[in-house]
């Protein structure tokens, strides 16, 4: 599905990294391995703030944060600063976390999307049509 809308701008490239790993790669597991492909690159990767919240759970979380820089994308009523301030594990960190600044403030996430497609309301206006018409020919979610 990231196919399908990526192929549509030569900005962006979709990564099989993980699709050809025997096993399910950390998220840290993934980065290091962009990081080599392309040294001559700071590797930066974007989260919800809604993720931020739960960083400090995730596997080599300390190691993360260490290594890379995060863009965070406020969801619904979330402050990032705020989030990292009130974290004592975040705030160690504070220089690592990037609020983009954008005006859009959405609770959209794929949890909500399959969500919709399994109670049968629809997704369209929520994603692209691509992704609409793959997710209904391939009976996706339902």
């Amino acid at each position: 599905m990231l196919k399908l809308v990526c192929d549509k701008n030569d900005r962006f490239e979709v990564s099989k990294i993980e699709l050809e790993q025997e096993r399910q790669l950390f998220t840290i597991e993934t980065l290091r391995i962009l990081q080599k492909q392309y040294l001559n690159y700071e590797i930066y990767f974007t989260m919800g703030s809604d993720n931020l919240k739960e960083l400090e759970t995730w596997k080599k979380s300390t190691e993360l944060v260490e290594e890379f820089k995060f863009l965070i994308i406020e969801r619904d009523k979330d402050c990032a600063k705020d989030i990292v301030k009130n974290s004592k594990f975040l705030k160690q960190y504070k220089e690592k976390f990037i609020k983009v600044n954008t005006q859009i403030h959405s609770n959209l996430s794929s949890t909500f999307v399959r969500n919709e497609v399994k109670n049968g309301r629809s997704i369209r206006y929520l994603t692209p049509d691509e992704v609409v018409d793959y997710i209904n020919k391939n009976k996706l979610y339902m």
